[in-house]
């Protein structure tokens, strides 16, 4: 799903700034509540586990409080309803259009943004649209949470843009936002327990989670061709071995690394933290308390550098897959999705990573950069690059250039 809200993004350089100097923001502290300048999601019991697009939206002041449209007349100040922040996006000012005074405003869309309304700061913003608010009628389907949520980047330009709606405002937080950490998965599972969801019932909403064709395809042929598959995932093993399983690729993996599943003495499906951080913190910066993905890398060189023929492509997009990109060699590859955060982070870090840099943007570009990469290490430079038609969204590969056909060991599995 392409994030870039459609209409005038063209017209308007997102990355300049109008009038004002930017002073700097508190940091982001979940234990606080506090996100400045971030969008927020929390999940709505029951309904979110089913259909995972729909929850509560908020978006947040420079001081770092929560603004939520929560009811009919009624917008609600640091007081998030259903719940603590699971989910944040912190967004860029910089990417706002803030006209020195409305004489001035010079950008290109200046006419229409003045009649959608315009503001000289981001709380200003987000104020003067809370005041409008506080005359509407709350409705599930047409002036919601999200619809509050947009008319504010609206009124911000955020990005170039005036037509942000409930859909792209949606889409934004659940593709490219961050949970505040894995416990959130946790207290989301204990509230679906507590209204009667059973394991059985998370399986069979796991099982009709679609997986794109490429992916299936990508994954067994990698396989076939040798290739040592690995997962690093900040998900849990519940999730991952469901999904495998009902898809036929469990045994394509010898690793599965991620957050452990346990089910607890009354039923609940409880996911702890891979690094626990209350009793041995990982004390990488870049990554979320439970799980560190670089020091998962280190685990994993440290164990097949011993023949140094072997190679890593590692694919990512999130944020928690900067770090260990920066853990690989020269001869590895990092194919990171771009405009995506891991995209982002290297494009401002570039030295910072040796490896061989291959974005992509689709699914398309995914299928043929993975697989023609796979080919050239096996066979050399002389394998163009359509040979295979496949696709893989799974992050680790260390791959041998001598033993196209090695065997790979089976998932040690963890009862759930």
């Amino acid at each position: 799903m392409e994030l870039k809200a459609v209409g005038d993004v063209e017209d308007i350089d997102p990355n300049r700034r109008f009038g004002h100097e930017l002073w700097p923001l508190d940091a982001i502290d979940p234990k606080k509540a506090s996100f400045p300048c971030c969008l927020v999601w929390a999940p709505l019991p029951v309904v979110s586990w089913l259909a995972p697009f729909i929850g509560h939206v908020g978006i947040c002041r420079e001081d770092g409080s929560i603004l939520n449209f929560s009811g009919s007349n009624f917008v609600n100040v640091n007081d998030f309803a259903f719940g603590a922040v699971a989910r944040y996006l912190e967004l860029d000012r910089e990417k706002c259009c803030f006209p020195p005074s409305l004489s001035t405003h010079t950008c290109k869309i200046a006419y229409r943004h003045m009649e959608r309304g315009v503001a000289m700061t981001w709380d200003n913003a987000l104020n003067t649209t809370m005041h409008h608010f506080e005359h509407k009628s709350y409705n599930l389907f047409t002036c919601n949470c999200h619809s509050y949520v947009a008319n504010c980047m609206n009124m911000l330009c955020y990005g170039g843009c005036l037509n942000w709606n409930v859909v792209n405002v949606a889409a934004l937080i659940i593709l490219k936002g961050h949970w505040v950490d894995n416990m959130s998965v946790d207290t989301m599972l204990t509230e679906l327990h507590s209204q009667g969801i059973t394991i059985e019932d998370i399986a069979d909403t796991l099982k009709r989670a679609p997986i794109h064709h490429k992916a299936i395809s990508a994954i067994k042929s990698a396989y076939a061709l040798g290739c040592d598959l690995r997962i690093v995932s900040d998900a849990n093993v519940f999730f991952i071995e469901t999904i495998l399983k009902h898809h036929g690729l469990i045994d394509c993996f010898s690793e599965i690394n991620t957050n452990p599943s346990v089910v607890d003495e009354v039923g609940r499906l409880r996911v702890l933290p891979y690094h626990d951080f209350n009793i041995c913190p990982h004390g990488c910066d870049l990554c979320p308390p439970n799980m560190c993905k670089g020091l998962v890398i280190e685990r994993i060189k440290a164990s097949v550098f011993a023949d140094v023929r072997k190679r890593f492509i590692y694919l990512g997009d999130g944020k928690n897959d900067f770090c260990p990109s920066t853990k690989l060699r020269e001869e590895d590859y990092v194919m990171p999705r771009k405009n995506y955060p891991v995209w982002d982070l290297i494009c401002s870090n570039p030295l910072l990573v040796k490896a061989d840099l291959h974005e992509w943007s689709n699914w398309d570009d995914q299928e043929r950069i993975l697989l023609h990469l796979i080919n050239t290490i096996i066979f050399g430079d002389v394998i163009p690059s359509s040979i295979i038609a496949s696709d893989c969204k799974f992050q680790t590969i260390p791959i041998s250039n001598q033993d196209p056909l090695q065997h790979v060991v089976p998932v040690p599995h963890i009862t759930c």
